[in-house]
This record gives structure tokens, C-alpha cells and sequence, in this order.
């Protein structure tokens, strides 16, 4: 149903734009940084020491504008995850890289017309890939392999806040997804797993 939903975000935004003055319609591609943790990883894993990870994402974005306020929607492929201390050899750190494709649907509200813009959504992610330092499965406990995908849920939903500045074509984003919901596929995780994730972009805009 969420994925659904989400498609069905996209879908409307697209009707706004074929449907609004040519000149109104905005797409363009984007790319940058992530900066993510996990909130209660350490807990739920066992883990003694987490940091926050770095990663990317890449994409494309259509929207309309009317004046002084857009409505964008985004389709970007974005690596995300934490960084754990490896309980098998303590003082060695891991990557957990969560792959997904997130579609946020974001409106602008320009404080300082054409430049400055405030920006507030809501996101759905649909995970594709979760690896441990490029592996697909982990011993958490000795003896235990377990697959890393398993261990969350196929998507999850993000509220978003931001800050954009956007020259004429070139366009900077800053925003945090929040998550709201809990990544974790596991019924016996009592702690809730969820994101928080730092986006910084860059974007072209050909129209």
C-alpha cells in the first residue's frame, strides 16, 4: 500500500506540471552526501560504539512553480545506514549500507525570492540493498549468520525539512529526513529502529 502511495505522489505532481504553464515546470538531476545514523541500533545490535555514516545519492526531480511557492517530487537512488564497532574484533568499525530509492514530495516556500526557500515533505524510501562492509550477510552471535536485508523492513517513511538556494539553473539543497517509522523487520526488537539522514545537494536545473 505505501508503495502505492508513493507512486501515486509522483504521479500527481506530474499531472500538476503537464497541466500548469510550460514555463512553470522545473526538472532537473541532483546528487550529494549523506550523513546518517540509526537510532537505537546500538541497543538493538549489542553493539558497545556507533558513528554516524557517510554516503550518497543521486537522482532526478520534477516539480511546478506558482510565484512563491513550488511543489517538487524526487526519485534518487541514496545509500544510507551507521557505523558499528565490530563486537567480533572490538576497535575495528563496520559499515551497514541500507540502499534505497527515495521519493520525497517536497513544498518551497521562497523567503527570499528567486533565491532563498524553506522546504517541508514528507518521504517514502523502498529498500533495495543492505550490506555489512559490502557483505550481505554478518555474525552478530558466534554461530549465527544472519542476512542482513532480513533484518529490516522494505521501506520506510521520513518527514523532511530543509533550507534551498537556488543561481538561476544551479540549485543547493540542505535537508534532514527524519524517519518516523520503524525500520526493523524483526518481532523481537523491543527498541524501535529509525533514521535520521543529513542530505547535502547539488542540482541542475534544465528548466
Amino acid at each position: 500500500m505505501k508503495k502505492v502511495l508513493a507512486v501515486a505522489i509522483v504521479g500527481v505532481c506530474l499531472l500538476l506540471a503537464t497541466g500548469s504553464n510550460a514555463q512553470l515546470i522545473r526538472f532537473g538531476v541532483k546528487g550529494g552526501l549523506n550523513f546518517s545514523n540509526i537510532k537505537s541500533f546500538e541497543d538493538v545490535s549489542s553493539v558497545s560504539s556507533i558513528k554516524s555514516f557517510t554516503g550518497w545519492h543521486a537522482g532526478i526531480f520534477l516539480g511546478v512553480k506558482f510565484v512563491v511557492v513550488a511543489v517538487q517530487a524526487d526519485v534518487v537512488y541514496s545509500v544510507e545506514g551507521v557505523r558499528f564497532e565490530d563486537i567480533n574484533n572490538p576497535g575495528q568499525f563496520l559499515d551497514l549500507e541500507n540502499s534505497y530509492i527515495n521519493i520525497p514530495l517536497v513544498a518551497k516556500f521562497f523567503i527570499l525570492p528567486p533565491i532563498l526557500n524553506l522546504q517541508a515533505g514528507i518521504q517514502y524510501g523502498i529498500l533495495t540493498q543492505s550490506l555489512i562492509d559490502g557483505k550481505e550477510n554478518y555474525e552478530f552471535d558466534t554461530g549465527t549468520l544472519i542476512t542482513i536485508k532480513d533484518e529490516f523492513k522494505s521501506g520506510g517513511t521520513s518527514v523532511v525539512l530543509g533550507l534551498g538556494v537556488e543561481f538561476s539553473k544551479l540549485i543547493l539543497d540542505f535537508r534532514y529526513n527524519l524517519g518516523v517509522s520503524d525500520l526493523s523487520a524483526t518481532s523481537l526488537t523491543v527498541e524501535k529502529l529509525k533514521s535520521g539522514v543529513f542530505q547535502l545537494s547539488a542540482g541542475f536545473r534544465f528548466k
